[in-house]
Formats: C-alpha cells, sequence, structure tokens
C-alpha cells in the first residue's frame, strides 16, 4: 500500500523555484486542484544506475489503509512510517536494487550517498523571487521599491551566485531575521561583525546602508527584506535553503554550510561538526546539502516540550521539536567555517585524526555494503582481506578505483593477439591467481592452468578464456560498485507499530522512476503505470507449454492443465476490478486487458468470464477488450500492442519481453497546410483526386517520415553508446542476460512512427471531416495506407522495425495546434475546441472527432478499417458517460465487433463524480455530491487509454471532454 499522510517528501515546484519538504497528504490535496501536470518533481533514484534523478510526479494517490502502519528508524536517525506491505528498497547480494517490505523486517534499506543534481546557475534573478507589484525596474541593471521611502531600496536584478553570496545566506539561515524594512544578522564576535558587513557591501550595491550594531548587523531595505524571506524564510521555524543553493556546484554549498556553521554549527568531543534546526524544511535540506558533498549526516530528533525557559520573568514551555545533525570527524575535511575561531579549532581536530591509526579513527556509521562482499571477494579472492575492512562508501570508492585502474589499458579489442610473455602481467593485473581449478568460476575446462607452463599452447588459449572472463567480471563488478556508491545501506534499528492507525494512506507516481524519496532520505517505491494482459483461458500457444511454478521450477506439468485454475484467479481478479477500492472508486492501475478470440464465444467457460467482464464494464469501464485476431499480442500503456513473433519467446513466456523504443508523431494537418497553402477549405470546387497538390502532400508526409526516422536513428544510436561498456547509463539493460540475450535489444525493439490529427488535415484537404463524406473517409484511409506502406519500405532500408501507433497524444494534441495556429493562420478552419480558452486541439489519430454526431455502431465499423494498417495500438472508446448500458448490450457489442470488423481495443469509458468529503462515488460529471451536497468533488474519465482525474488535465483535453458530450455514443446492439 502507501505512506502515512504525515509523512514529508521532497517535491520541487518549477513554478514557484523552491524544493519543499511537504506531507505527502497536503500535497495529495494540492495536486488534486493543479491542472498543470508539468509542475512537480521528486527526488528518486535511477535503478539502472543508483544515480539519483528528478523524477516528473504524475499522479497522488490516497487509499484506505488495509494493512497496520510501521515506523522505522534507522541507525542514521531517519524515520518512515508505512503500511507494512509498502516497498522499500535494499541492495541483494549481486548489487542489485529489489524491493523489500517492512513485513519481511529488513536488517537495512536504502537511503543516499551522493546528490549529484546540480542546475549550474551563474546568477541568481531576483525578480523571479519578488511579487512584480513590490518593485519598479530602473534600468536593465537594477531594481527601486514602487512606493517612496526613506530606507534606501535599490537592488540589483542579477546577484552573481558566488562563494560570498552563498556565505552570507549561510549566516542569515542561522542567525538571521526581517522586519518589514530590514535583515538583522545575529553575532556577538567583532571579526564576524566585520566579515558580515564587508559581505553585504560586495554583493549589493555600495550605498547599502549597513550598522553594526552590539548583537549583530543590519541593512536596511525593504526589497532586502522580501527577497531574504522568500529565500530562506523568516523566523526559525520557517528557515530553508534556496533552490539554486541546493543544485548548486560543491563550493556553493561549502561556503554557505561555512556561513550557516559558524552561526549554528560547533565541535564537540572534537570528533563531530553538529548543529540544531525546528524547522523540519530546513533539517531535510541540511541533510541534502551535507549528503551532497558526501558527509553522511546523522539526524536525532530531540523533544523539548519539557524544557521551560523564562520570559520577561514568565516560564514558557518549548513546543517544537528539535532536529539535531551532526557529521563524524571523517568529513572534517569536506567543510569549514568562517568563523575563524572555530575555524581553527576544525583544523586542529583534523590534524589529530589524520595522525591516528585507521583503526582508532572515529566514524558514525550506521550503515554497511556487507551484502557485497562475497561478490568482491569472489573477483579478488586472497588478494584482498574483507575481515578488517569497514565497508564504508570510502572503501567502496576504493576498491572502484582498483577495479577501474584494472580495466585500463587492456589490450583492444580483444586478447586474441596476447602473446605469451603478456600473460602473466594480465594475471597479475587482472587479480588472477597463478594457478586456477578446473570446473570452476574463471575455468569451466576441465584443464588444471598452472601459469608455470605457459609454453604450452593449450595452456595459453585456456589463460586467454580466462582472461575474457575475468575481465567480464571486473566490468560487471564496475557497474555494480558505481551503482552501490551512489546509495546508502543505512541499518534498521527498530521497526514498530505505530498507536495511531490512520483511516488513508497516500502514494505517489513518478514518471519512468518509480520511487521516491522522503525528507529522512529514505527511498520508497511508488505506484506504477502497470497492465494485466489477461485471458479468458489457457491461449492455445500456452498449452503444450511446460509450466514454471514457485521458486523457477518447473511443475511437471503443461499450462494447459491449468485453465481451471488460471480461469479461478481470473473471476478473482475481475471481482475486485468491478468492486473497485474501499470506496468503489474505478482503479486507474493496473489495467485490465481482456484479450478476446473465438473460443471467447464459443467455450461455456470462458463465455461466462466474458459475460462477468461485460458486468464489470457494465459497472466501471475497467475492461480494455483486446481482439486478438491469429495473432500473439501484448498490450501495454494507452493503447500500444505488440505482436509476438519470436517462437523462442512463445515456447518459453518467461523470456517475453519487448520495447516500444520511441513514439516520433507525425503532425498531419502541417503536412497539408504545406501542400495546399495557395487554396482555402471553402474552396467548393476542389476535387483531391484531380489537384496536384495532393501528390506534394504526401511528398510533405514522406519528408515527416524522414524526419522521425532520424530522430529514432539518433535515439538508438545514443542509447546504444549508453549500453556499452559497464559504468554506462544503461549497461544493465543492454548486457546479455542469463538467457543469452539482452534485456532490451535495440535491433529488435519496436521504433514507433505515431499520427495525429488525420481528421483536421483531410477536413483541409476536401472540405469534409472523415465522418461526413466517403471522398473524405476513402482519403483519410489512403493517407494511413501510404503510411503503413512506408513504413514497411523503410523497415527494411533502414534496418529498423518501424510501426504506426495512434499517438496517445495528452499533450501534443493541443501544443501542436497552438503552434499551426500561429504558423498557418488558415489552421482556424479546422482545428478544433475553444480558442478563446485556450482549449484548442487536434482530434487523436485517426479517430473520428469527439462530437461526431454519427452512431456508436458506425463509428466502430468505420473508424476499425484503419486498425489493420497500425500494427502498434488503435482503441476505440465508448464515451458512454453518465449512462449505464447493460452488461446484455454490452457482450452483443462486444461479439458483433469481433464477428464483423477489424477492431483492435475497444473500451466503455463511462464519468465519475468523487466527493472529497463523503468520499462517495456518483455516476457521471455534477458540480456537487449526489450524496451530501458538497461542492468539493471532482471528476474521473479517461484521459485517453487510462482513467484520471479530469482536475489534473491540461486544456486542450478539458475541450475534447466537452465534445465528447455532444457525440452519440449510446450503445444499443440488437441480438
Amino acid at each position: 500500500q502507501s505512506l502515512r499522510g504525515k509523512e514529508k517528501i521532497y517535491v520541487y515546484d518549477t513554478q514557484e523555484k523552491e524544493l519543499k519538504s511537504i506531507p505527502i497528504e497536503r500535497f495529495y490535496h494540492n495536486f488534486n486542484k493543479d491542472k498543470d501536470r508539468d509542475r512537480y518533481f521528486t527526488i528518486s533514484i535511477d535503478r539502472l544506475t543508483g544515480k539519483p534523478v528528478l523524477g516528473k510526479i504524475y499522479q497522488a494517490i490516497r487509499h484506505q489503509r488495509k494493512n497496520k502502519l510501521v515506523e522505522i528508524k534507522t541507525g542514521l536517525g531517519g524515520k518512515i512510517c508505512v503500511t507494512d506491505d509498502h516497498s522499500l528498497f535494499t541492495l541483494n547480494e549481486n548489487g542489485e536494487i529489489i524491493e523489500i517490505k517492512p513485513s519481511q523486517n529488513p536488517e537495512n534499506i536504502l537511503s543516499l550517498s551522493s546528490f549529484p543534481i546540480y542546475d549550474n546557475k551563474k546568477n541568481v534573478d531576483v525578480t523571479d523571487y519578488l511579487s512584480e507589484d513590490l518593485y519598479v525596474k530602473i534600468n536593465d541593471e537594477y531594481i527601486d521599491l514602487r512606493c517612496n521611502s526613506h530606507y534606501h531600496n535599490k537592488l540589483k536584478i542579477y546577484i552573481p551566485l558566488t562563494k560570498e553570496f552563498a556565505t552570507l545566506l549561510g549566516y542569515y539561515v542561522a542567525e538571521g531575521n526581517c522586519t518589514p524594512t530590514s535583515v538583522f544578522i545575529s553575532c556577538r564576535d567583532d571579526q564576524e561583525k566585520e566579515n558580515i558587513a564587508h559581505l553585504v557591501k560586495t554583493i549589493f550595491v555600495d550605498e547599502t546602508t549597513v550598522t553594526i550594531l552590539q548583537k549583530g548587523v543590519r541593512f536596511s531595505g525593504s526589497l532586502y527584506s522580501s527577497l531574504f524571506k522568500k529565500l530562506c524564510g523568516n523566523g526559525a521555524i520557517n528557515k530553508k535553503i534556496p533552490d539554486f543553493i541546493l543544485f548548486g556546484k560543491d563550493e556553493i554549498i561549502k561556503a554557505f554550510l561555512a556561513g550557516y556553521l559558524s552561526g549554528d554549527g560547533y565541535i564537540e568531543n572534537k570528533n563531530k561538526i553538529g548543529c540544531s534546526t525546528i524547522s523540519e524544511t530546513l533539517k531535510s535540506h541540511l541533510w541534502l546539502v551535507f549528503t551532497k558533498i558526501g558527509c553522511l549526516p546523522t539526524i536525532k530528533d530531540k523533544d523539548r516540550s519539557k524544557e521551560k525557559i523564562i520570559i520577561k520573568g514568565n516560564e514558557v514551555k518549548k513546543t517544537h521539536l528539535q532536529y539535531v545533525l551532526t557529521i563524524g570527524i571523517n568529513s572534517f575535511d569536506k567543510v569549514y567555517f568562517s568563523l575563524e575561531r572555530k575555524e581553527e579549532e576544525r583544523k586542529k581536530c583534523l590534524e589529530r585524526f589524520k595522525n591516528k591509526p585507521s583503526y582508532k579513527q572515529y566514524d558514525q556509521r550506521r550503515y554497511d555494503y556487507n551484502q557485497l562482499k562475497p561478490l568482491i571477494k569472489k573477483i579478488f579472492g586472497a588478494k584482498i582481506s574483507l575481515k578488517s575492512y569497514p565497508l564504508s562508501v570510502q572503501w567502496i570508492d576504493k576498491i572502484k578505483r582498483r577495479v577501474n585502474n584494472s580495466l585500463i589499458g587492456l589490450p583492444n579489442p580483444s586478447v586474441e593477439g596476447v602473446g605469451k610473455e603478456e600473460i602473466p602481467l594480465l594475471f597479475k593485473k587482472l587479480f588472477i591467481f597463478d594457478n586456477v581449478q578446473p570446473h570452476s568460476d574463471l575455468n569451466s575446462s576441465s584443464m588444471y592452468f598452472d601459469i608455470r607452463n605457459i609454453n604450452s599452447f593449450p595452456q595459453q588459449i585456456l589463460a586467454k578464456n580466462i582472461i575474457k572472463k575475468q575481465i567480464k567480471r571486473l566490468k560487471n563488478l564496475k557497474s555494480i560498485l558505481y551503482k552501490a556508491s551512489n546509495l546508502l545501506p543505512v541499518e534498521v534499528i527498530d521497526q514498530k507499530e505505530i498507536k495511531e492507525q490512520d483511516r488513508y494512506v497516500y502514494d505517489i507516481s513518478v514518471e519512468k522512476y518509480e520511487n521516491f524519496l522522503t525528507t529522512d532520505g529514505l527511498l520508497a517505491h511508488n505506484s506504477l503505470f502497470l497492465d494485466f494482459n489477461v485471458h479468458l483461458g489457457v491461449p492455445d500457444y500456452l498449452k503444450k507449454v511446460p509450466a514454471i511454478g514457485p521458486g523457477g521450477e518447473y511443475t511437471g506439468k503443461n499450462y494447459g492443465e491449468y485453465e481451471i485454475e488460471s480461469q479461478l484467479f481470473l473471476k478473482a481478479l475481475m471481482e475486485v476490478w468491478k468492486e473497485g477500492d474501499c470506496n468503489k472508486k474505478v482503479f486507474a492501475f493496473p489495467k485490465m486487458d481482456l484479450h478476446i478470440n473465438n473460443r471467447s464465444f464459443e467455450d461455456p467457460e470462458q463465455k461466462k468470464l466474458l459475460e462477468y467482464a461485460c458486468e464489470v464494464a457494465s459497472e466501471n469501464g475497467s475492461p480494455y477488450f483486446i481482439f486478438d485476431r491469429d495473432d500473439i499480442s501484448l498490450a501495454s500503456c494507452c493503447r500500444l500492442r505488440t505482436r509476438i513473433t519470436d517462437q523462442e519467446m512463445i515456447t518459453h513466456p518467461e523470456k517475453l519481453r519487448f520495447a516500444g523504443i520511441q513514439n516520433v508523431t507525425i503532425n498531419l494537418p502541417q503536412c497539408a497546410y504545406r501542400a495546399f497553402s495557395n487554396r482555402g477549405i471553402s474552396d467548393s470546387s476542389f476535387n483531391y483526386s484531380k489537384m496536384e497538390n495532393i501528390e506534394l502532400f504526401f511528398e510533405k508526409i514522406d519528408q515527416a517520415l524522414h524526419l522521425a526516422i532520424q530522430a529514432h536513428l539518433q535515439k538508438k544510436k545514443f542509447l546504444k553508446m549508453m549500453m556499452v561498456n559497464s559504468d554506462g547509463a544503461l549497461w544493465e539493460i543492454g548486457k546479455i542476460a542469463e538467457d543469452g540475450k539482452p534485456y532490451v535489444d535495440l535491433d529488435q525493439g519496436t521504433y514507433l512512427i505515431g499520427l495525429i490529427g488525420l481528421n483536421e488535415a483531410v477536413q483541409y484537404i476536401s472540405g469534409d471531416q472523415l465522418h461526413e463524406s466517403e471522398k473524405a473517409y476513402k482519403l483519410g484511409l489512403k493517407i494511413v495506407s501510404f503510411m503503413s506502406l512506408k513504413c514497411e519500405e523503410y523497415s527494411e532500408k533502414f534496418n529498423l522495425k518501424l510501426s504506426l501507433e495512434e499517438s496517445p497524444a495528452e499533450s501534443a494534441a493541443g501544443r501542436l495546434a497552438k503552434i499551426d495556429l500561429q504558423e498557418f493562420p488558415d489552421s482556424k478552419k479546422v482545428i478544433k475546441g475553444d480558442p478563446e480558452k485556450d482549449e484548442v486541439y487536434y482530434t487523436n489519430s485517426i479517430h473520428f472527432a469527439a462530437s461526431a454526431p454519427l452512431d456508436l455502431i458506425t463509428r466502430i465499423v468505420k473508424q476499425s478499417k484503419f486498425h489493420p494498417l497500425i500494427k502498434s495500438g488503435a482503441i476505440i472508446h465508448a464515451f458512454v458517460g453518465e449512462n449505464l448500458p447493460s452488461p446484455e448490450s454490452i457482450y452483443n457489442l462486444i461479439k458483433k465487433v469481433w464477428e464483423n470488423t477489424q477492431c483492435s481495443q475497444l473500451t466503455i469509458s463511462p464519468e465519475f463524480t468523487i466527493c472529497n468529503l463523503c468520499n462517495k462515488v456518483s455516476r457521471g460529471l455534477t458540480e456537487n455530491c449526489n450524496y451530501c451536497g458538497s461542492k468539493d468533488v471532482y471528476g474521473v474519465t479517461r484521459i485517453v487509454g487510462y482513467y484520471s482525474k479530469i482536475t489534473n488535465w491540461n486544456k486542450n483535453k478539458i475541450g475534447e471532454l466537452k465534445d465528447r458530450h455532444s457525440g452519440n455514443y449510446k450503445i444499443v446492439v440488437s441480438e
């Protein structure tokens, strides 16, 4: 399931340019109201490389809690509260990032050991952080306060992001506060006051009024006050670090910490540097900046509620938690103090540390890479002792350097030409022993290898094979160590069930990476975009295939012998899909891709299941009816479909995998505008079959196809480059897997050619939309036939598996329409939607207009004639809105579609209104809840090929939704 609502996550807001620490529950409610799906990002890791990245958040989710909530605490002080079935991460003995649940009682879970995300900003534009009604531009260099004031307010527009500016911000975060007209930084040390005053004068304009007071330094100006409040917060509980520091270079971060630690930092027991804050956001930001420069801080929460202070003679309780962060002596060389007396103390402590024997050096480690020891030992053998190795980040780096050095300067391109004199040198360089036993990891032959017999030709051949295997193992270890060095397996020191078992738990979906970091630095899994390809019985091609059971072991039976069990399982799955979540809300994921063939209607048991699936479709539209016509296919994403032709994959389904490498979409209306630029849509005498422009139109499509192919070839080359070496970002999926093939084979992947706006292209050329005349419809078929044939031709020519796909085009449908409105004014005659409300769009792929008045049967019959030409996925939606079609009518529709059309996929797509107050679900889209009358509601329906909240849609999809309501999608099918 998910996280407790109070659990905080990192959210980078691209509009406000701020990395926020937000309770996931609050983010869920805010995200519902935000229509810009490109706005929010979170910190994730790339599971292939282990590197931190910013991943886009595309969904926020709330579940009713079904499992108990547990709190996990780590040795570095991090905490996370999740349901006991929610996946966290750890490393296994092969160095792979794997999921692990609290119910499995993990010994350690993953955090980050580094945070190498940089934006390389050189200047800070203060107008990005100040309200426009506050200032007026004097010229290109300065702004001033909009209203008159006797305080000086002149401020540079662009402040260079220097170490001096970073240090000043560090001082402010530690000891600063703002009044409406000034900034004050508290300090007692006279030299420190002079330093702060000098920083202000250096960074800002010379006329800045700076006053050195008994308790600190003040510089005046409402603009300064507003800027520092926005950048760093005001008041101890609101303090934070600006985004340009968090994503800045290491030298900028160290300069910030020099100022901050000079104010709030201290040295404890000559072996720790500590600091404390009551700001949760600042705690999470400090954890990030320390981690970014490799300091690995420990966090402790200090409850101050029992502490009492005296203010003006009155006893007052402290109510805020205090967060204490410390770094060990082994990190003293990575930070420094601006304050001279503290800096001198740091240097003395560091000098003592360096003079100590290594076994006496203090390290506040509560993490370990012990699971990697067998893997390292396997490569190095007795050439390395791991008993005395505390497998810290530093030791992992040392081993990584040893491995890397061993792979430098190897014979290129192979070892076949190596002479017998070089073999002993290579053995030493690659950590291979002089004697290698037969039938071992390095020597699979039955021959014993002895370096003393290297003059023997068979021994030379064997030596070269051993060298090749060791190089392969070292490259694999290098990749594992590079991944591990970005991660930190932190020790779990406590796990307990919490008393407050909240009703709801929360999750987010992160595009591509499927994980996110909490503000205590712990990685959690997220909700996925998943498809379940389900069949009403065991497919014929699987019936005689040996079945694999638990543990990857063959059961002794074929899959066909498990048909009854598979049907029981499918029925149980469909019951869950029909019921929805705890509030009867339809599941967005996993999608139910239900495969239909002849036996679906002939076999009594399959027919019963299909009839039940039609009940589910009537209830909430969950099934995607996939029509399998004489081929083997898998469905995924919005509509992507892949035919499986590899006989080995068919007979060994455990090897099934496919990849749509990239989709490049052709803007068909723009091809029409370019070809028919000299005529208008109102030309009633136009006959496209006699116009030479039609040939030019097809030329424009052909040019676009060539451009798309070039994009595919460039992408393929770039991806291949990242798969070649073990330090490549995609090496893990490009290397040879256990079955002898790479997990992703770029030569076997599908390179998709999408299309958009066929309806508008035809309308611009012929004057009619696809549904308005037979000539327009036939022109549409001719265009798609041309593209399909060209894909086949170019597949052979360029050695790429090219295939047409209906582009989902959630954003492209609107973005391309807006571009064309600017570049081709005539486009306004065919583009759909309301331009006054910025809701313009092109009709999806080959679809008929959403508002077309033709009945559903005609829509399906005509639209499905395009489907055989679109090999990688086409779909028809029955947007039934608030209507509740009967299961019987849906069954008849599915049967008729199977028997009388070439339709690939069909969905029944209703609409729902969900109340945030009472959580009830109503059929149709309404402004008020039908049960409690609340206006705090949101709508759900299919945006393209999956259900999502309408509040998250962009404006072009809102425009399409309005047009759907004008269309005729009523299901009326006779027996």
